[in-house]
């Protein structure tokens, strides 16, 4: 198959469109950030958004889209550019260049000497409006399980036996476990000149591991919410610091390489310990919160060394600065440059009672803590004049 006829492939599109569709998905089911409040009985971004296309949308439609559309684009950040094309090629905005391969294609064209591609403009926006419309949209729609059932239906017989439900699937209510996943893709990697790893990686998304040198080698499923799952995908998919090998090439020593994945693999981590925050042990930043009736926004400004991005283990946003205005944190973030960039994440912090919270977004590729936030804010407000801002 030739590079324009594995471009205009509708079945390849198609795969490729469901594989960024349903690493998003994953991504909206483990985010715990909520708008309807602790009652609602719904626990994460994916449960409201189900919620909003299933019934009515709400007030916070447009924060739902944004969700998704990070989601998305954070997706399209592991596919090679290949399959960003073919992508961009099957959206409206593709569709007239894709006619025009088409026709050479069929005109024998692309098969002749010095035929020369033409350049494709892929668009990530086009690209995430086309999956959130076609392919998440509908996902959305015919998802099920029991927090939402409970929410949309709330006098519904706790009995009911899902009869009436034949598109719920697996997922009746009641029952929240994962439901298998259908592997589309299976890939091998040698990446023991760096990790000490061989990997077995799903629809380019899901990974297992293994250390060859260990006594008694097992593999290891990486949970996408886990530590090392961030890293490792990054190394292989981003930065192509693996090796891709054949099945038959993995050591023989090792057993058997998983070939699905169960779904009691993908239930979600247990929650870590909550974070207390105690007001005493922050007296600067709690009598700029009295001074603001209790509570007040923080703007964390993050920072991506570029040179690691392009040539390291992968990309990573980490703290760098916090600022109490919008203003100033934007006119950081536009110091940058060849070696970094800067991502401004908004957020607040408030008293309640003897502890002080905070809510931050954290998406694709950020890696902070709440306790960093809040020791950054205590930090700048000791070393600022006390007639500062």
């Amino acid at each position: 198959m030739s590079d324009v006829s594995r471009l205009i492939d509708t079945k390849i599109a198609d795969n490729a469109f469901a594989m960024v569709a349903d690493a998003a998905q994953a991504s909206l089911m483990r985010s715990r950030h909520v708008l309807l409040g602790d009652d609602s009985g719904l626990e994460t971004t994916w449960d409201e958004i189900c919620v909003q296309v299933q019934g009515e949308r709400s007030f916070f439609w447009e924060a739902y889209e944004c969700a998704m559309r990070d989601a998305v684009l954070g997706a399209l950040q592991f596919i090679d550019k290949t399959a960003q094309e073919t992508l961009w090629l099957h959206t409206d905005e593709g569709r007239d260049l894709r006619y025009d391969l088409e026709a050479d294609e069929e005109e024998g064209l692309t098969s002749q000497a010095g035929y020369e591609q033409p350049d494709i403009p892929v668009d990530d926006e086009a690209i995430a409006r086309d999956i959130i419309a076609n392919h998440l949209i509908p996902l959305a729609d015919n998802y099920r399980n029991s927090r939402i059932e409970e929410f949309l239906c709330p006098d519904r017989d706790p009995f009911d036996d899902g009869g009436d439900h034949p598109e719920a699937g697996a997922d009746e209510p009641g029952d929240d476990r994962p439901s298998p996943v259908e592997v589309r893709e299976i890939e091998y990697y040698d990446d023991t000149w760096d990790s000490s790893n061989y990997l077995v990686c799903f629809d380019r998304h899901y990974i297992f591991a293994v250390r060859p040198k260990d006594a008694e080698p097992k593999w290891e499923f990486l949970h996408p919410d886990g530590a090392r799952w961030d890293a490792v995908h990054q190394r292989v998919y981003r930065n192509f610091r693996a090796d891709r090998i054949n099945r038959d090439q993995l050591p023989a020593n090792l057993p058997p390489p998983p070939d699905s994945i169960a779904p009691e693999l993908l239930l979600p981590l247990p929650p870590p310990p909550p974070e207390i925050f105690l007001r005493a042990d922050y007296p600067n930043l709690d009598k700029r919160l009295q001074d603001r009736d209790g509570a007040m926004p923080l703007y964390l400004v993050l920072m991506e060394d570029l040179y690691e991005s392009r040539n390291g283990d992968g990309k990573f946003h980490y703290p760098e600065a916090i600022y109490f205005s919008e203003e100033e944190a934007f006119r950081f973030k536009a110091t940058g440059d060849y070696d970094y960039a800067y991502y401004v994440r908004a957020g607040l912090a408030w008293l309640s009672g003897d502890e002080i919270e905070c809510k931050m977004p954290c998406r694709t590729f950020d890696h902070f803590s709440y306790g960093k936030v809040l020791r950054l804010a205590e930090a700048k407000l000791s070393s600022m004049d006390k007639g500062g801002q």
